[in-house]
């Protein structure tokens, strides 16, 4: 009686006297419940701050150890195979790098390490002109860090820093160093930290991806999860409930969330503990309270109790029950009117009874008969509906329903014709379908037809008159979803034909024997390898055909129930056979199924393989270069003649195949280049069998007789096809005779050094004395070749008269030669102060340049008709006086060589080739021929007469001096009368 009177006293009680008290309880209960909460909040937040501080300084020290290498060795500066030994150096230092790579400024690659795999030091070996690891850092000069990715055959998640290298000088990024990185040390920095019961630390990418975990099993298996928008109670890694906060990392364009977790009932025991004690007391006082109130109540209760019980068997049917009147108070007068009401009630349900008895009888026996036709019309399968003479529907199933897709309310308005109008959109051809119908209603036989619906269904429609007592009572219609029926029809029809096709084009030999061994079936490609073609052999015996032939039995071993599997040879080729007998559905055997396929070159190959591996073993051990080849457990297995000769030990048994590296004794030393043993496990050969490359390494060998060659080592390991390391080699070529020549290089060098120190004191003087010389010549020679053009311009000016035209005609060839040797004098002066003049290197605008000189060429001669076509945005880095005198002296050169072209077009542009900036000035002018090319740069060479285009013969030497200046190079395509095109780069 959970709302008894009772119950309600007594909940009463229990409110009015401990009530307050719980309600204090429960606030303090939740106070400290909430304050426990956020002490375990701020403790994940303050372990995920320690973290993050420390993976920052972890990406921080990696940059720092990429940039060190540039700075404090100039890596950018050095020649390739020093930028390999650098970075291998790096590589071997910091097992956290997986591959270092070096770009050029084009984004090709210059130097790649890999611990995974061979390294490479040469340039061009692979393009990244167009990844981010290149374009990032090269457009803002910041550091990239790439997404995370995870390595396919570990799981381990790897990432991409790449390092721009500045130059120094011109504060522009001239390489870019690109490292891929272990994530996995910061496992290692997540496992030292000291954790709490319960609790957890991991790292989180942008993708979900967990990165870092105690656990290196939970990163490996590709573990996600969805860091939450704030911190607080959540769902942690393993789905339980847990407080969790996080701390965002930012590296470049990524981003790691630090995530700390702690199971709530480690972070709250202390907030559960005083909330379940809280509970306890709540509950005793409860039971207390209840207890006295109990007892109260009881005495006022019982005479309503005994009143309800009666009641309840009144209700349930039992007319038999009174109330015991025990007092005459209210609750007595109240008994016995319910004792009188309740006799009274008694009679009038005995009358009813009678009654509904027999209605029962009359509505079991129609419900019955509507069951059987309702039970009837849903067991079948098709969509069934009945219709009156008056076009009102009297039963329908569910699944005629469906077929249509009738909604209830439109089955809810009983009109045939409602029915009509709304199915006559689904069908394709709506007009002949209400024809139809008119017709069936017009006849009074059975009729049958083939609908097709707009989306494709297919519906057979059956139509029966109903007869009800002798006279027409409506219709009766069918209708059958025969869509898959169709389909089926169809796709068997598919099926055959592809089965067809994939035989007939199969790279193989397809046959069907039936069981006397006829075969019924002969298709493929590789027929034609045994002499037949497809079709050929149906209805021959196969007994015939192959009388003599092994195979004979292997067809007889799968008629008799058996899988074969065998080699044939037919006609010199050579078949992979399988021979399959087949069954139809109760199990009787039908015949055979053979599938050919040839491997006659398969097994060539597989021959000329093992030649090739024999061939392998006896070039390694006759090889000249020593060699030593062993397995991942130290076993040597190939340890060649030159190798015993170097370490002195041909004559003894001391090594030989077999043995192990680790536990070999050795009567010779491996050294460091300063002398130095070498610990075994630092070891080329044992590097190997780590895994790890060695390039170049250069050692020494103390041999027995106490004698030192020096040797350069290459270890490298040995993986299969399923990259797992299978052997370990070394290559270790004699370099003592090279060594012995580099100190003698070193020494010869020294002497060169103090060669050239003296030379250049000797040259300086020299070029000192040659500038005087060239300034006493230019003063020298000048005064008198200007007294021969003054004279001579006087004497045509005060003596032109008594003068024929003969005379003046070699006065105007003195004045003439006098001015060309001034020029040649200015010319020769200029190239010599070309030679000398101290360089000022900066960015230049060709562009601009080009312009303003052919302003100039056309501001002298504005008659002229000249195209000018200069590019935009031509720029270099040099000295831009001598660069403008470069290209002044190329542009005047085209002006010159286009005054007899018709429409003359000088060209200015720049184009890539063979990855080579080059410049190029073309003309369409007087040209030259290509036989004398060879004189074309040389001081006072000239290809045209002075008498056809003046000049010097100086300026096209000065072009070349100044692209060597620059570190360059010239030259020229021409072709007579069609015009000249030259060619220059600058370093």
């Amino acid at each position: 009686m959970q709302h008894s009177i009772r119950a309600r006293l007594t909940l009463a009680f229990i409110g009015l006297s401990i009530g307050p008290l719980v309600l204090v309880g429960i606030a303090l209960a939740w106070q400290s419940f909430t304050s426990q909460q956020q002490q375990a909040l701020d403790l994940q937040q303050e372990v995920a701050r320690r973290v993050a501080t420390e993976v920052t300084a972890f990406f921080e020290e990696l940059e720092n150890e990429l940039r060190l290498v540039d700075q404090m060795q100039g890596l950018r500066r050095l020649e390739v195979d020093e930028q390999y030994n650098t970075l291998a150096k790096l590589l071997a230092y910091q097992d956290v790098f997986v591959e270092l790579i070096l770009l050029d400024d084009q984004g090709r690659e210059q130097v790649h390490l890999s611990r995974l795999g061979l390294s490479s030091a040469e340039e061009g070996h692979h393009d990244r002109a167009e990844e981010n690891e290149f374009v990032v850092p090269r457009r803002n000069g910041q550091v990239y860090y790439g997404p995370v990715r995870f390595e396919e055959s570990t799981g381990e998640p790897l990432m991409i820093i790449a390092m721009p290298l500045l130059d120094a000088r011109t504060g522009q990024v001239s390489k870019v160093l690109v490292s891929d990185v272990r994530i996995k040390k910061i496992w290692d920095l997540i496992a030292d930290i000291q954790v709490k019961p319960g609790q957890r630390v991991y790292i989180v990418n942008t993708d979900g991806d967990v990165v870092a975990d105690r656990n290196p099993s939970i990163v490996l298996r590709g573990t996600s999860f969805t860091v939450p928008e704030q911190n607080g109670i959540q769902q942690g890694l393993d789905g339980s409930r847990v407080v969790l906060a996080f701390e965002t990392v930012r590296l470049g364009d990524q981003e790691f969330n630090i995530v700390t977790e702690q199971s709530v009932a480690e972070a709250l025991a202390l907030a559960i503990n005083t909330v379940v004690s809280m509970v306890a007391l709540v509950v005793i006082m409860l039971v207390a309270a209840g207890s006295l109130g109990f007892l109260i109540v009881r005495q006022i209760v019982r005479p309503v109790q005994a009143l309800a019980v009666t009641a309840q068997a009144v209700r349930a049917g039992d007319l038999s029950q009174r109330v015991q009147i025990a007092s005459q108070d209210e609750l007595g007068i109240l008994g016995e009117a319910f004792n009188s009401m309740t006799a009274r009630l008694a009679n009038s349900i005995r009358g009813l009874e009678r009654e509904i008895v027999e209605h029962q009888r009359a509505r079991a026996a129609l419900k019955q008969s509507e069951s059987v036709l309702r039970a009837t019309m849903e067991s079948i399968d098709d969509g069934v509906l009945v219709t009156t003479t008056d076009w009102k529907v009297s039963h329908h199933n569910t699944r005629f329903c469906q077929i249509w897709s009738i909604p209830d309310d439109i089955m809810a308005s009983g009109s045939d014709r409602v029915l009509i109008d709304y199915v006559l959109p689904q069908l394709a051809e709506p007009e002949l379908f209400k024809a139809r119908i008119g017709r069936i209603y017009r006849t009074s036989t059975s009729s049958e037809d083939v609908l097709h619906l707009q989306s494709g269904h297919i519906l057979e429609r059956y139509s029966y008159l109903l007869s009800l007592g002798g006279e027409e009572g409506g219709r009766v219609w069918l209708f059958r979803d025969i869509t898959e029926r169709k389909q089926a029809e169809i796709a068997l029809q598919e099926s055959e034909q592809r089965f067809r096709t994939v035989v007939q084009n199969a790279q193989a030999i397809i046959f069907i024997l039936d069981s006397d061994g006829i075969i019924t079936l002969s298709e493929g490609q590789a027929l034609s390898k045994i002499g037949f073609s497809p079709g050929e052999m149906v209805g021959k015996s196969a007994w015939e055909l192959y009388r003599d032939n092994p195979l004979i039995g292997d067809i007889k071993c799968a008629l008799a129930g058996e899988v074969v599997h065998d080699i044939n040879v037919i006609q010199e080729i050579t078949l992979d056979t399988v021979y399959s007998p087949y069954y139809n559905s109760v199990g009787e055997l039908l015949g055979v199924i053979g599938i050919a396929i040839d491997i006659t070159e398969r097994r060539r190959a597989v021959a000329a393989l093992a030649e090739t591996q024999a061939l392998l073993t006896s070039v390694i051990e006759q090889s000249p270069v020593p060699m030593v080849v062993a397995e991942p457990d130290g076993t040597i297995t190939i340890f060649n003649q030159a190798c015993l000769e170097f370490l002195g030990i041909a004559d003894e048994i001391e090594v030989q195949a077999g043995i192990n590296l680790f536990n070999m004794k050795r009567t010779w030393q491996d050294l460091d280049p300063d002398g130095n043993p070498v610990p075994l496990n630092d070891l080329p050969l044992a590097l190997a069998l780590q895994g790890k490359f060695t390039r170049g390494r250069e050692m020494r060998a103390r041999r027995k007789d106490g004698t030192e060659r020096w040797e350069m080592v290459d270890g490298v390991p040995i993986y299969d096809e399923s990259r797992n390391l299978i052997a370990g080699l070394i290559i270790f070529p004699d370099i003592t005779e090279r060594k012995k020549a580099e100190e003698e290089v070193c020494r010869l060098n020294e002497e060169l050094e103090q060669r050239v120190i003296e030379r250049t004191i000797q040259l300086e003087a020299a070029n000192k004395e040659l500038e005087a010389f060239a300034y006493s010549v230019s003063h020298d020679l000048r005064a008198p070749l200007r007294s021969i053009d003054g004279f001579s311009q006087a004497l045509l000016e005060d003596y032109e008269r008594d003068l024929d035209a003969g005379g003046q005609d070699y006065l105007r060839r003195v004045r003439s030669a006098s001015q060309h040797m001034g020029q040649l004098i200015d010319d020769l002066l200029k190239l010599s102060r070309i030679s000398r003049q101290e360089m000022q290197y900066e960015p230049v605008d060709l562009s601009v340049l080009a312009k303003d000189i052919a302003d100039e060429l056309q501001q002298t001669e504005p008659d002229r008709d000249v195209e000018f076509v200069i590019a935009e945005g031509v720029t270099v880095r040099g000295d831009p006086n001598l660069l403008r005198i470069m290209l002044n002296n190329l542009l005047k050169n085209a002006w010159k060589f286009t005054a007899k072209a018709t429409k003359a077009m000088i060209q200015f542009y720049e184009k890539v080739q063979d990855d080579e900036r080059v410049y190029v000035v073309k003309d369409n002018g007087a040209g030259f021929d290509m036989r004398y090319a060879h004189k074309l740069f040389g001081a006072f060479q000239r290809l045209h007469s002075v008498r056809e285009y003046e000049g010097t013969g100086i300026g096209l030497a000065t072009v070349l001096r100044i692209v060597h200046r620059h570190g360059g190079r010239i030259w020229a395509e021409a072709v007579i009368g069609e015009g000249a095109t030259f060619y220059f780069t600058l370093g």
